[in-house]
């Protein structure tokens, strides 16, 4: 009945997202996971997993993209459903499994009744905290998970069995496939919290029992998701995010004055309704509004832990410290904790431990529903009428939260969305493109790649102060501004590109073509020679720029086009006329031809020759491509931004084929956990 009423309350808060076709695209959420979702869709759909993006940064890997939920089990609705749709109808289910959760975790870790644990996964699912990250949809996943990781920790504390076990390594498997390596992490230290507090309430007192059954769990888990995070520590080796500065993982925390947001959304504004952001941190990152019932509730729930109710006193805990890390460097207990803490030196952004003070506080309002359920009976009221005010408590609750959460960012019909690929700015740069690639020696050789020199997103007007304000002309000024990754949603290959755990070498020669560019500005026309060489590299054909300063005339990028956009910016394009083909041979005048150029395959024909030749392929020479030269396993190395093969002399044509694989070692473990009972059982108390 719970889940029912969870599902009615799902459906009707989200009906827009679900039967009205409509669909977030501000921020990242258009900016990014819409492009990965069209290309992983699109993919699935021809029955192929793609495991390398040859799109953005010059092919980087798409399986070890720790965002890219490869290998999620909702990836199985890009066979029904256009990538807008997924994404929203994805983010309503999550939403729904957190509710669940929570309602679960209320009644068998708390023990409260029907009616409060209602109550409490309502006020849950629909909080300001977790539908503010409805622009980030791996991350909802991952929180939907939450509640079901602290129920399954607790249920094996008590009784460590085979059976509890394999809930925890499930579902925190499952939860690290979602893609959200923060909120794993996050998760895993508030389940090892609640489960050293059973353990000193009501846990099995033999550590011998319960310590090896939580080891076993966590193997399945890591077995069970190895597919996902092997290849991630893969990349994480040669990425250029890895160790970040206490003031740089700062980035965006909750200032001290705005926890007030809890109970007064609108004190700094609230950009979806006309009233500007003045808040000193992004809105999205710090929104936290828990809707005045809960806080009312939770109060009770707090006076409950002050009057000796124990697991009251507990989560009353975890929300306070919770909230104070989330404070950031601000706070002074987030400083410490980043440097003791494994794992968060790794992530940004301390406003997300919030997490454990939203549902702290969620299971404080049902231990405070609770109390006032029990004492409307001690004074004879009966059972119906109290579920009918409690009824009536889920509603308003609902009313409240509901109406915020599900617009919380603008939406807009899937079918406009859709057409941005057919935008007059997507289509002129395609066409600019091919153009490009035409004009270079031979445009079987692997065409020419775009670079955009200046980083930018779209138009600064409705993105964080204001949403409505341009609303109505977004969509064409997004299209407009060609922000990163546009490449993924119009086939276009670029040698930019954004992705959160970008390779080193990636990243140091787009900075490098950033700081050559700057200089060329300023400087004689002979300063464009060495852009044009790192250009060259990177099989660069295309650069985009903007104005109005433009390169002095003369040099080695010639201005091919000025394009002024609907914002009024004047894009500059300009052709690199030291362009290099991304395939060449070195002692061969002769083109290389691509058979296949596809996201796990390259296949090259390559002419007789009497004499030794180096191939060089100017894609990323990421280690998790294996060569075949005419059907046979060879070996190539990785030389700048290339991937190097010594070829012999031949007589005849020469087949070269590039496949990927995900990482060297992931075939092993995936082995050994394809049998999860038999960890189960090794792990199992006897």
């Amino acid at each position: 009945m719970a889940a029912l009423c969870l599902a009615i309350l799902t459906l009707t808060v989200f009906w827009r997202w679900l039967f009205a076709g409509e669909a977030f695209y501000l921020g990242d959420i258009g900016l990014y996971f819409e492009p990965n979702a069209r290309f992983l869709g699109s993919h699935l759909r021809d029955g192929i997993l793609p495991l390398w993006n040859p799109w953005i940064l010059c092919g980087t890997p798409f399986v070890s993209n720790p965002q890219a939920a490869l290998l999620y089990p909702t990836n199985v609705l890009h066979g029904f459903f256009s990538p807008p749709r997924v994404l929203m109808i994805g983010l309503a289910i999550h939403v729904f499994w957190a509710g669940l959760g929570c309602y679960f975790l209320a009644r068998r870790a708390l023990s409260l009744s029907c009616a409060p644990a209602l109550l409490c996964a309502t006020a849950w699912m629909l909080s300001g905290f977790v539908l503010a990250k409805t622009q980030f949809p791996n991350m909802v996943q991952a929180m939907a998970w939450l509640p079901w990781v602290l129920l399954c920790a607790v249920q094996l504390v008590q009784q460590p069995t085979g059976r509890s076990i394999a809930a925890l390594g499930v579902v925190f498997g499952l939860q690290i496939l979602a893609s959200h390596a923060q909120i794993s992490v996050f998760s895993a230290y508030f389940a090892l919290l609640i489960g050293a507090w059973t353990w000193t309430q009501n846990g099995d007192r033999d550590l011998r029992r319960v310590f090896p059954g939580a080891c076993g769990a966590i193997v399945l888990a890591l077995g069970l998701s190895c597919a996902q995070w092997l290849p991630v520590f893969e990349l994480l080796r040669v990425a250029q995010r890895q160790n970040l500065g206490l003031a740089e993982a700062n980035r965006f925390f909750l200032p001290p004055e705005e926890i007030t947001n809890v109970f007064w959304p609108h004190r700094f504004g609230d950009p979806m309704r006309g009233l500007e952001w003045t808040g000193r941190s992004y809105y999205a990152e710090t929104a936290c509004y828990a809707g005045l019932i809960p806080c009312v509730l939770a109060l009770a729930g707090a006076w409950s832990a002050l009057r000796g109710h124990r697991a009251a006193g507990f989560w009353l805990l975890i929300l306070l410290l919770s909230a104070w890390l989330s404070f950031g460097m601000a706070g002074g207990l987030y400083s410490p904790a980043f440097y003791a803490l494994p794992g968060l030196k790794s992530v940004h952004d301390p406003a997300r431990l919030f997490l454990g003070a939203s549902l702290a506080l969620a299971l404080l309002c049902g231990i405070g529903a609770q109390a006032m359920c029990d004492k409307m009976q001690r004074r004879g009221w009966n059972s119906r009428t109290v579920q009918a005010v409690a009824g009536i408590a889920i509603v308003l609750i609902a009313v409240d939260l509901g109406a915020r959460g599900a617009g919380f960012y603008p939406l807009k019909p899937a079918s406009e969305i859709e057409a941005l690929r057919d935008a007059p700015a997507f289509r002129q740069m395609r066409r600019d493109t091919l153009l490009a690639g035409a004009l270079s020696a031979n445009a079987k050789s692997g065409g020419g790649r775009i670079l955009r020199l200046e980083r930018r997103h779209a138009v600064d007007v409705p993105s964080r102060g204001l949403y409505g304000i341009g609303d109505a002309t977004y969509l064409a000024r997004w299209a407009a501004g060609l922000p990163p990754n546009v490449g993924m949603n119009s086939a276009l290959r670029e040698a930019s590109g954004y992705e959160p755990f970008a390779r080193r070498d990636s990243a140091n020669r787009i900075a490098l073509a950033e700081k050559q560019w700057r200089a060329a500005l300023v400087g004689p026309a002979s300063l464009q020679e060495p852009l044009a060489a790192t250009l060259s590299q990177m099989s660069v054909r295309l650069v985009c720029g903007f104005g109005p300063k433009n390169l002095p005339s003369g040099g080695a990028l010639r201005l091919w086009k000025q394009v002024r956009m609907s914002n009024g910016e004047i894009q500059m394009l300009y052709l690199n006329t030291r362009f290099v083909p991304r395939a060449r041979l070195s002692a061969s005048p002769q083109p290389v031809q691509f058979l296949a150029d596809k996201a796990n395959r390259v296949s090259l024909e390559i002419a007789p020759s009497t004499r030794a030749q180096t191939l060089r392929l100017a894609d990323t020479p990421h280690p998790g491509w294996l060569l075949f030269v005419d059907g046979r396993a060879a070996k190539w190395r990785a030389a700048t931004s290339f991937r190097v093969v010594n070829l012999p002399p031949g007589a005849a044509l020469r087949r070269i084929d590039f496949r990927v694989r995900a990482a060297g070692f992931s075939l092993c473990v995936i082995r050994f956990t394809a049998q999860p009972g038999a960890v189960v059982r090794r792990f199992s108390p006897t």
